[in-house]
């Protein structure tokens, strides 16, 4: 099963590479997912921030519309057949990646 972890962000400088190692070091392979943040006109640093993880994350950058519009505007560009969704002042336990393409898995067995 392919996932796309689409995280969202707005002025989250501080946060948002918790949010960002959260995925990267969960027990799921990185060659199974793909992580997109999508900076919904940041005016502090974030930006700057999630380049360093630019060969792990793909990294979007937008004018200021709000949440829902940083989804709308990552979602077209998810490839995964399973999108997940993350706020940048958020973060994911440990084991929380796995544990969802499992209960995926066995609710829609096409994905397997």
């Amino acid at each position: 099963m392919q996932l796309s972890v689409l995280i969202d962000t707005y002025n989250h400088e501080r946060l948002i590479q918790t949010a960002i190692n959260s995925v990267l070091e969960q027990d799921f392979p990185a060659s199974e997912r793909e992580v997109i943040v999508v900076d919904d006109g940041s005016t502090d640093r974030t930006a700057e921030v999630v380049r360093h993880y630019e060969s792990q994350v793909r990294l979007l950058t937008k004018k200021n519309g709000g949440q829902a519009s940083a989804f709308n505007a990552g979602i077209p560009e998810c490839r995964g057949e399973v999108i997940v969704f993350l706020d940048g002042d958020d973060w994911w336990a440990p084991g929380k990646l796995r544990r969802m393409a499992e209960v995926f898995s066995q609710r829609f067995p096409r994905w397997e």
